[in-house]
């Protein structure tokens, strides 16, 4: 058993910075899901602080409870990474903490150790800003105020292509 511990470090791989920084301009689920997609799929992200206990037996390296502090999020993960067969299985936890209102989305790592299949879960995530654009757009339709009864609303063609 033991302990790992790290500061001021950072992990190539994903970039949570980056999905921090550009999350409020994502107008759409698909902007969105690109942003996603993108920042998790290379980049570097920086470190304040990580912790965790490890367990190891035959050559795996095993922790419950690893913690990591960055810039932009808070991190919680567990899983395995099997030396002698060259293996990862590692669930993370991702909140940002740029905006305490929405829930926290999910990475998991598996497969070889220096080229784990990524899988990305944000669902819950994607659901909540989702939810938050549409009470944004029928706030904002409210404060507009109705349509007067004499309006006559027109549907606007577009131009024949030449």
């Amino acid at each position: 058993t033991g302990t790992v511990s790290m500061r001021d470090g950072a992990v190539a791989g994903f970039d949570i910075d980056r999905i921090a920084s550009r999350l409020d301009r994502a107008d759409t689920q698909k902007e969105l899901s690109e942003l996603l997609t993108k920042s998790m799929a290379g980049g570097r992200t920086r470190i304040d602080r990580l912790a965790g206990t490890l367990r190891i037996d035959k050559g795996v390296v095993r922790t419950e409870d690893l913690t990591a502090t960055m810039p932009s999020a808070d991190v919680t993960g567990k899983g395995s990474a099997d030396l002698a067969n060259w293996s990862l299985d590692l669930a993370l936890g991702i909140q940002l903490t740029n905006d305490a209102g929405l829930p926290a989305f999910g990475l998991t790592l598996t497969g070889p150790l220096d080229r784990p299949q990524r899988a990305l879960d944000a669902t819950a995530l994607m659901g909540r800003l989702e939810q938050r654009a549409s009470d944004g757009n029928r706030r904002k339709a409210a404060e507009a105020g109705p349509v007067p009864s004499n309006t006559i609303i027109v549907p606007v063609q577009p131009a024949p292509a030449r």
